[in-house]
């Protein structure tokens, strides 16, 4: 398959209107007020909130920090994958560099800023920037499926209601399997295209590259609930009763984070569901510390692997357009 060309994204041609700078103020409104009731709850319970930080060690800090590691390098193989069944072939270095430094924009309000930064640099890979979109996109949707499927699994240990509740666990995972299959999976990414007024993609994905990359995806979300483990019996949590609290816990919390796209890097909203999610084995200002410092080593991560990958040349023998 030769290079795409003709399908590039370029630059606006138009400029934003007032709806988009409404909404880009709404978000860093949203943002503020996210990380104020976060901040919020941490004053309200500190006394507690300290004596469980007392309690966490060395050791288990930096065990919980190489798993996030991990759990960074797994998404970083999840978006490789949607980006080789879209034609383009990539060595993992540079696909981390991308992904990686990219990343780096979901700190700021909305989702665009990441997708903008990995769009560039892979342009400077030679990978036409509509692809390189396209692979983000299905990424995204991959991470997101993935991570409902899994955290809905929790759903019967904090949520009473019986058969419905069990019914309705089966209702989405079903939608989401459903949302992944190839077919429907390449409509909506080519339907997102036309809206933008961009060509399609040029090839449809396959059940192997999805497969490949929720098996990443699921990787990587197992990663980042151990880490959290880590973090719970460290201060006393039943280590067999919170382990699957806590894998599916932080899955929907990294999902819903992600899809409220109001909160710098789901702020609020993860700790949140972290949270809710550890009540059955934890007192809640327990919990609070947990999830605050899950966020304290997922920033430290992120800034980490940001670094180190930062020196990747991005022109290099494996890595082109298929």
């Amino acid at each position: 398959m030769t290079p795409d060309t003709t399908s590039e994204l370029g630059p606006p041609t138009e400029t934003p209107g007032p709806f988009a700078h409404v909404l880009t103020v709404a978000r860093v409104i949203g943002g503020i007020v996210l990380f104020g009731l976060v901040v919020f709850a941490a004053v309200r319970s500190w006394e507690d909130v300290r004596m469980t930080l007392a309690r966490m060690g060395p050791v288990e800090l930096a065990v919980a920090e190489v798993l996030v590691l991990a759990g960074l390098g797994a998404s970083v193989l999840t978006w490789r994958a949607a980006l080789c069944e879209l034609g383009s072939t990539m060595t993992i270095r540079a696909a981390s560099k991308i992904y990686l430094v990219g990343q780096l924009g979901k700190f700021l309000p909305g989702s665009a800023w990441a997708l903008a930064l990995q769009m560039e640099l892979a342009k400077q890979a030679n990978v036409p920037r509509a692809r390189s979109v396209a692979a983000g996109v299905v990424a995204i949707g991959v991470n997101a499926v993935t991570g409902l499927a899994m955290g809905l699994t929790i759903v019967p240990r904090v949520v009473s209601g019986g058969a419905w509740r069990t019914i309705t666990l089966v209702a989405v995972v079903t939608v989401c399997a459903v949302g992944l299959s190839p077919p429907l999976l390449t409509r909506l990414v080519n339907v997102g295209f036309r809206i933008v007024r961009r060509d399609p993609i040029q090839r449809e994905v396959t059940w192997r590259g999805i497969l490949t990359a929720v098996g990443w995806a699921v990787v990587s979300f197992t990663c980042y609930g151990l880490s959290v483990w880590v973090l719970a019996i460290s201060v006393g949590a039943p280590a067999a009763e919170s382990l699957p609290l806590c894998l599916a816990g932080v899955a929907f919390a990294m999902t819903l984070g992600a899809l409220v796209v109001v909160a710098p890097s789901g702020i609020g909203v993860r700790e949140a569901v972290i949270v809710a999610a550890l009540a059955p084995v934890m007192e809640r200002p327990e919990a609070l510390a947990i999830a605050l410092v899950a966020r304290l080593l997922f920033v430290l991560a992120d800034l980490i692997a940001a670094v180190v990958t930062l020196p990747v040349r991005l022109r290099e023998p494996g890595l082109g357009s298929s």
